[in-house]
């Protein structure tokens, strides 16, 4: 009888036991959820910026603009890729201008540096290369890139008189 008695008893701790695991298995998927790191964010720190150009035989470069750029994984690399589009005429949809991008690190992160991987990118709308993209990587931490657009007017035979637009576009993500 005693036998059964324990067999009963260390049943129940065993019961006991695999319940509490399963609760505190279940409190920290719940509370890892609620204090995970926030994810990867990118966001340029200026305004847009706009240039009146007069000489056209050279290209037209844009003050360099900052972006912040939040890495919060240091387990897994992280890379920003920003892209761009020909400028394009506002009031005449054929008329475009080949854009250029430049990208340099401006500080590096707290795990790891920023590095460029591609640091210069253009468009070339005659033969059909649309969009120009720069890369950035980390293996984490927040940095600042600067990026710079270049307006490549002096390629252009021909120019429609108006207002020409682009943006560019930051792309974050993380690899696990």
């Amino acid at each position: 009888m005693d036998a059964s008695v324990t067999t009963i008893r260390r049943g129940c701790l065993r019961s006991l036991r695999i319940a509490g695991a399963a609760c505190l298995f279940l409190y920290f998927c719940i509370v890892m959820q609620t204090v995970a790191a926030p994810p990867p964010s990118i966001q340029a720190a200026g305004k847009p910026q706009s240039i009146y150009v007069v000489d056209t035989t050279l290209p037209a470069i844009f003050p360099e603009q900052s972006w912040r750029i939040v890495a919060p994984n240091p387990l897994g690399p992280t890379v920003a890729i920003f892209s761009t589009m020909p400028f394009q005429n506002l009031k005449d949809s054929k008329s475009h201008v080949d854009s250029q991008l430049n990208i340099r690190t401006l500080s590096g992160g707290k795990s790891g540096s920023w590095q460029v991987i591609v640091p210069q990118a253009r468009t070339v709308t005659s033969s059909g290369a649309n969009t120009a993209q720069v890369v950035a990587a980390s293996q984490g931490g927040n940095g600042e890139i600067g990026i710079s657009v270049s307006y490549l007017c002096q390629e252009q035979p021909f120019l429609t008189d108006g207002v020409y637009e682009t943006t560019v576009v930051g792309t974050i993500t993380e690899a696990f």
